[in-house]
């Protein structure tokens, strides 16, 4: 399964005189310390994110709750940070979102070497394109539902894409389910799990059931261990999981395979000799 595209940041600058800033001088004023490092936080937060960072209810209280600062104080201290155009307000009280002109410009500055970033035209408020040099970052503009607006609105692409031959149009492929949702509709059928243990670790599992066991048809082995489950008393997805994986080292390929009785092991020359010296008394 391809792993999702990174969008945050490892690190982000952190300028030496980042409290001369007045706005943040202004914070720190009347707030002190705290005021500060409640800034700093926030920042971390908004650039592991990516440039903004949702702020609800339910981020508000756990953000108090980690930085360990009281609910009251740290909402009026992001009050603050609000009133004097640390975040922008507009887009604080229309969409729920912490970000800012600056965090952008650092951000787009940052990703300037990945191949791709996507930004939300509803968020943004500045022009990427002004933030990035030469690079040749491909630029996704997106809407807030994360549909493409504009695949590259990089302008230092658009001589490239000029350039391409236009490509023959492709008769759209039938879309398939990913795979392992017939096995997850088996196991919800099953009651082996519930819908909210649907989740990234179970479809990890499926695709080492799909792609590296071997199966001829891996829906039927799950139908197989489901059985084995129910009769084992064991009808949880860890069991059902460790019997597959105990088929594969086995070179187990299908039900039929299962069902073939295993042959007994060989008795080699030195087993031999040691049983016969046991049956006859000599070490």
């Amino acid at each position: 399964m391809a792993r999702p595209k990174k969008e945050g940041l490892e690190y982000f600058p952190l300028d030496v005189d980042m409290d001369q800033d007045d706005k943040i001088a202004l914070i720190e004023a009347k707030h002190g310390l705290v005021g500060f490092s409640v800034i700093v936080k926030l920042l971390m937060k908004i650039y592991k994110n990516g440039y903004y960072y949702e702020w609800g209810e339910k981020e508000q209280l756990l953000f108090s709750r980690r930085v360990g600062v009281d609910y009251t104080i740290m909402t009026n201290i992001l009050d603050d940070c609000i009133n004097w155009d640390l975040f922008d307000k507009k887009l604080y009280e229309e969409q729920e979102i912490l970000t800012s002109k600056g965090v952008q410009e650092r951000y787009i500055e940052a990703t300037a070497r990945r191949k791709e970033v996507v930004v939300i035209k509803e968020y943004l408020l500045i022009k990427p394109s002004h933030h990035i040099g030469n690079s040749k970052i491909r630029i996704k503009l997106v809407d807030i539902n994360r549909d493409v607006i504009d695949p590259d609105i990089n302008p230092n692409n658009a001589q490239l894409r000029a350039d391409k031959p236009p490509k023959k149009p492709v008769a759209p492929k039938k879309e398939e389910p990913p795979k392992g949702d017939n096995v997850i509709d088996l196991l919800l059928a099953n009651k082996i799990i519930t819908e909210d243990k649907v989740n990234h670790t179970l479809r990890e599992d499926l695709d080492d059931v799909f792609e590296a066991f071997g199966f001829d048809n891996p829906l039927e082995m799950v139908q197989e261990a489901i059985k084995d489950a129910a009769r084992g008393n064991g009808r949880t997805w860890k069991f059902i999981y460790k019997k597959l994986n105990g088929w594969r080292k086995e070179g187990y390929k299908n039900p039929r395979d299962i069902a073939l009785p295993t042959a007994p092991k060989q008795e080699n020359s030195i087993d031999a000799l040691k049983r016969f010296a046991d049956k006859r008394g000599v070490e």
